[in-house]
């Protein structure tokens, strides 16, 4: 048995330490002392709420979940322990930075390094770093090593929090809502079997099952959990344990206050959160002037929003945006559909549409499932930057929601023709994260050369793979190892995405706000 509202207030704690280190680090002394104060107030607030009542497991489910939960995490690469995908190349690289320079980083560089970028030969760290930062501020003093295994246990706390705020609000054991994150997935599957004959079509295929199937439909993409996990962890904790507070609790008093936290973390994913806030709130307003009409009802639930914690939220998410806005890519915008129309309607119904208009009927009533809906169709037209992770990670939101909506369906109701088309769309969106599972498996048993079975034995693909239209396909790049370290470090400035870290140092007219070399001289 665990008491809810002790599992909640752990999680603020957690969320809250990295902001707490990021202003210390990267704020003057008087603001962060304000800003620590205001948070720290904010915190002790939200743990005083009503009891959120017990969930009861069994040893054997709690032992159960830490063990799936470790495995997961151990295969996502997260800590260098087993292969590692691209992505893993930048995050390492800020990572490292984020231990070997001092708070807050700054880069100075030679004008003959930035001239082909027209910026700036000192630049600053600018990227939503703040899940690194308890394991960064470890491994200053006991190394690279420690700080990854700090890192792996911290990933492991976020989504042990999040497992078990989720599987308070289904109702169900913690070992099936941990398996039901893992396997989660859109129907990547049968986009690849209907365009895998098209003409140009060159990747993924379904052999060997080591692809990263998500592709399928070019550049759009929604990711399963899994694939959130081996890719983008650092977004994708904090956001999962976020919604995981909210559905637990859509509270006005603190809905402001996470969607602070979690632009903080990840902006695009809070981009998705968002709307659901602000639905809560809308929701719960409108609810309340249903139920009391007494005159001074108009004062309470203003006095709810204009709460202690959603302050915090607004200083939090305000010094956020700030910072992220010295980003040299984030000024890239645009709008418009990455792919034909036909594929981008075939990508809808198979990354969620058909679960979501299947389900129509049973929550018609439900103002959080057309929500979902409706980021979903949108995400894919808009861009920030220079890749799509902006439709990748703003739906995280939608799709929890999705799998939400699946359980409590599945839980409560007698065995239908929906029950069974719904395990079926279960079954085939499976095989994404199995895939990604699998590469994992698969490139670790190739590097350290163990004996394996015939079904890991990709040798040939690895020495003659299928030529793609991609630049890199995942279980192809850095061959020889298992750690992509390709970056190293930020201060060597290059391609494949270096500006969306770096940044624009400020102006003197933020000299009240940013340590001193976060601001440049302009007089």
């Amino acid at each position: 048995m665990v008491n809810i509202s002790t599992v909640r207030r752990i999680a603020f704690v957690y969320l809250l330490i990295p902001f707490l280190l990021f202003a210390v680090g990267w704020l003057n002394t008087i603001t962060a002392s304000l800003v620590c104060l205001l948070v720290f107030m904010a915190m002790i607030s939200a743990w005083q709420s009503e009891s959120w009542g017990k969930l009861f497991f069994t040893r054997s489910d709690l032992l159960g979940m830490i063990i799936i939960l470790g495995v997961w995490i151990y295969l996502s690469g997260v800590g260098g322990y087993t292969f590692q995908n691209w992505d893993h190349h930048s995050r390492n690289a800020v990572f490292r930075d984020l231990l070997d320079y001092s708070w807050p980083v700054v880069y100075h560089f030679q004008p003959s390094q930035t001239i082909a970028y027209g910026i700036s030969s000192d630049l600053l760290m600018s990227y939503y770093f703040g899940f690194w930062l308890p394991s960064a501020l470890l491994g200053k003093f006991l190394g690279w090593g420690a700080a990854n295994f700090f890192l792996y246990l911290w990933t492991t706390l976020g989504l042990l929090l999040s497992v078990i705020l989720t599987a308070s609000k289904l109702k169900i054991s913690l070992t099936k809502t941990t398996l039901l994150l893992i396997f989660f997935s859109g129907m990547d599957i049968l986009g690849v079997l209907l365009l895998q004959n098209a003409p140009e079509y060159s990747y993924p295929h379904l052999w060997p099952p080591i692809q990263h199937l998500e592709w399928w439909a070019g550049s759009l993409q929604y990711s399963s959990f899994t694939t959130d996990l081996f890719w983008t962890y650092n977004q994708f904790v904090p956001a999962l344990l976020i919604m995981s507070l909210f559905v637990t609790s859509p509270d006005s008093k603190s809905a402001i206050f996470l969607g602070g936290i979690c632009f903080f973390f990840a902006p695009f994913p809070a981009l998705g959160v968002a709307p659901f806030l602000a639905g809560g709130i809308l929701h719960e307003v409108i609810s309340f002037l249903r139920e009391k009409r007494e005159p001074e009802s108009p004062m309470i639930w203003m006095t709810r929003i204009a709460s202690f914690e959603n302050l915090a939220g607004l200083v939090i998410g305000g010094l956020s945006l700030l910072f992220f806005s010295t980003n040299l890519a984030a000024q890239s915008r645009s709008f418009g559909l990455p792919a034909m129309a036909a594929i981008y309607v075939f990508f809808l119904l198979f990354e969620g549409g058909l679960i979501w208009l299947l389900l129509l009927p049973s929550y018609k009533k439900d103002w959080m499932w057309y929500l979902a809906g409706v980021i979903l169709v949108l995400a894919p037209w808009f861009k920030i930057g220079d890749s799509w992770d902006f439709m990748m990670r703003t739906t995280i939101s939608s799709l929890y929601v999705l799998l939400l909506g699946i359980v409590r369906f599945l839980e409560n109701r007698k065995i239908s023709a929906t029950h069974l088309t719904l395990i079926l769309f279960l079954f085939f969106g499976a095989f994404t994260p199995v895939y990604e599972m699998t590469r994992s498996i698969s490139r670790t048993i190739h590097y350290y050369e163990i004996p394996h079975l015939s079904l890991f034995e990709f040798d040939s693909y690895f020495e003659e793979p299928r030529i793609t239209g991609y630049p890199f396909v995942p279980e192809l790049d850095h061959i020889n190892t298992l750690a992509a370290d390709d970056w190293f470090s930020l201060s060597i400035p290059r391609g494949d995405g270096w500006e969306t870290k770096v940044g624009n140092l400020f102006n003197s007219s933020f000299r009240f706000l940013w340590k001193e070399n976060l601001v440049y001289n302009d007089s």
